[in-house]
């Protein structure tokens, strides 16, 4: 597991007891944001918050959630680390 300079955590690999990825866990759960410029091959994360967005599970049970990117830039004040 890879750690992305802004604290994210990226699971790029099964581990090797076939435990289910955190992420995709997340995704499914519809706690996360499935970024596609961070895990471009992952067509199983695109397709686990595409699921969760139609069930509107988690954030999607909002009706304009807020990605966190855009949040960022909204509360950003300077000189605070992100």
């Amino acid at each position: 597991m890879k750690r992305h300079t802004m604290t994210r955590l990226i699971d790029w690999k099964n581990d090797p007891q076939r435990k289910p990825l955190v992420a995709l866990e997340l995704l499914k759960m519809g706690l996360a944001w499935h970024d596609p410029r961070y895990a471009p091959k992952r067509d199983d994360y695109a397709k686990a918050e595409a699921d969760a967005r139609k069930a509107k599970r988690g954030l999607w049970s909002d009706e304009n959630p807020t990605p966190p990117w855009e949040w960022r830039k909204q509360n950003h004040q300077s000189g605070e680390d992100d």
